[in-house]
């Protein structure tokens, strides 16, 4: 009978220990996404070298990566995926998707930069550390290190990291209210809760480092040294044995995929209720997503697409993404949309208590959890009094010494947003007189009407195919390509690195847990069979 109670109870132990160690095992494998920056309709920085030959960014970029992935192939416990392992297009929301799809632990995008002919050397892009700062912490922790090893093997200028968020005026923010990270690849990356950061090996626009990235050794080096940067962080250790698998890459390329245009609404008024648009083509079972050249009028929820704020001419691309078989596809095609100010007018109302003048402003149907982003001004008798912002439908202000008569005006001021309507409201002026009578009875509102205001004609937008193409840029890393609208994913979707670490420690305290009562249990059978 002992024997028996013993096996059983080390057979489960067994189990336990496998299972523990089974998950370690899987945990050891390290996923890393390369993406070769712009490609396809988009070149990215192109520039003549010494003999006149066109030198594109896309194909460099696409060279360092296939360097980077054949020597990290070398290495146990990593698996290595490519947005575009070849010439082709996709918005930056469809490549940082792909490594969502991917479970990647890393996100590099590898571009070279372009500006002033004196500037040279390597810079990373890295988020800012405003919203999940231990995510922006180690795609610094990465960016530096690949620094280190570039220049140490090119002589290169180490430039360091940067980072650049939007600017307070252009009202782009994390779900925590701090500033957006302006490049879509790092705020894309940040909202997933994937490390990821923009690699600018040199610059195109000054002439030796263009040398530089003509010779194909040199391109080879940047992605060997960017391997070995990798391989350094996280201990990954030789191939001992077999070769590397790569079965895990998508190899098979979608249908075009175009966004229907026939009969679709291209006019819309802010407060509008979500919508979508028909897409066509494409293969495999991937989500649609959309995307748009601004941030701050739409957003798409994974199902629908939400009007956030006014602009005219805004681009939206549609993607398909990958399920596994099929690489992701963005949209050959887009729509240019428009979304005009919802108007709005003020109302005044006052009374006056202790001799004082309580005047109240009220704002009416504003469209739920949007709030004008200006400032109320009072103008007492053509005088400005007092501006007040708004923190719900209603203002309120106190004047203390009220004159006999007067006339005071509401006016809507100090909005602050680069965008080509200033608000996505437009708030008529309301006017209204007083008389400083002792008294605690409002007066009789007078209701402004509001102001006509014109509105833009219908923008329809059919372009034609050659439309599609951006114009080459070489500014900024991403400035070829659009940023990138973000759904905010839910907790579980951005923290599964997270929930997996807390899955771990729920079963290594169930395991000690389990140990202790094994000992307790054992202890206890031997002090029984020794009375007997």
């Amino acid at each position: 009978m002992r024997k028996y109670i013993l096996s059983v109870i080390v057979l489960v132990f067994a189990l336990f220990v496998m299972l523990l160690a089974g998950r370690a095992e899987a945990k050891k494998e390290f996923v890393i996404v390369f993406d070769a920056g712009h490609g396809g309709r988009d070149p990215g920085a192109c520039y003549n070298d010494k003999n006149g030959v066109e030198i594109r960014e896309k194909d460099l970029n696409l060279k360092i990566v296939k360097y980077a992935i054949e020597e990290l192939k070398k290495y146990e416990n990593v698996r290595i995926y490519e947005t575009r392992p070849e010439d082709n297009y996709l918005t930056l929301g469809a490549r940082v998707d792909f490594a969502k799809h991917c479970n990647a632990d890393l996100f590099i995008s590898v571009h070279n930069n372009a500006g002033d002919k004196s500037a040279r050397g390597t810079l990373a892009f890295v988020p800012s550390g405003n919203y999940r700062p231990e995510v922006a912490s180690e795609a610094k922790r990465v960016a530096n290190k690949i620094l280190e090893k570039v220049s140490e093997r090119t002589g290169l200028r180490n430039r360091g990291v940067a980072s650049r968020t939007y600017t307070p005026e252009e009202w782009v923010f994390y779900p925590n209210g701090t500033l957006a990270d302006y490049y879509g690849i790092v705020k894309r990356g940040i909202d997933h809760g994937i490390p990821s950061l923009i690699m600018e090996y040199a610059f195109m626009s000054n002439p030796d480092d263009l040398e530089f990235l003509t010779k194909d050794a040199n391109l080879q080096t940047l992605g060997k040294a960017t391997a070995d940067a990798i391989v350094e962080l996280f201990g990954l250790a030789p191939r001992s044995s077999g070769s590397y698998d790569n079965s895990h890459q998508p190899k098979l390329y979608q249908n075009e995929l175009k966004i229907l245009k026939d009969g679709i609404k291209m006019e819309y008024t802010f407060g509008e209720g979500p919508f979508t648009l028909p897409v066509t083509g494409g293969s495999g079972d991937g989500q649609i997503t959309f995307e748009f050249d601004t941030l701050r009028v739409f957003k798409f929820d994974g199902e629908k697409i939400h009007i956030i704020g006014a602009d005219k001419n805004v681009r939206v691309y549609a993607s398909k993404g990958s399920d596994g078989s099929y690489m992701p596809i963005t949209s050959s095609n887009w729509l240019t949309l428009t979304v005009n100010p919802k108007k709005l007018s003020f109302s005044l109302s006052y009374k006056v208590v202790d001799g004082k003048l309580v005047l109240t402003c009220k704002v009416s149907d504003m469209v739920e959890g949007f709030l004008p982003r200006g400032k109320a001004a009072f103008y007492v008798d053509g005088k400005l009094y007092e501006k007040k912002t708004f923190s719900s439908d209603t203002v309120q202000i106190t004047i203390s010494d009220p004159k006999p008569q007067g006339k005071i005006v509401v006016k809507y001021e100090d909005v602050t947003v680069k965008n080509l309507y200033v608000d996505y409201y437009i708030i008529n002026d309301a006017e209204i007189a007083y008389t400083s009578i002792p008294s605690t009875d409002v007066p009789e509102t007078p209701t402004p009407k509001p102001t006509e205001s014109v509105t833009p004609e219908p923008t329809v937008s059919t372009p034609a195919p050659t439309e599609a193409t951006p114009e080459p840029t070489g500014t900024a890393p991403d400035a070829t390509e659009i940023p990138v609208a973000t759904e905010t994913p839910s907790p579980t979707e951005l923290e599964d690195g997270h929930e997996e670490d807390k899955s771990t420690a729920v079963l290594i305290i169930v395991l000690l847990v389990f140990i202790a009562i094994l000992f307790a249990a054992v202890a206890l059978y031997f002090v029984k069979f020794r009375k007997k």
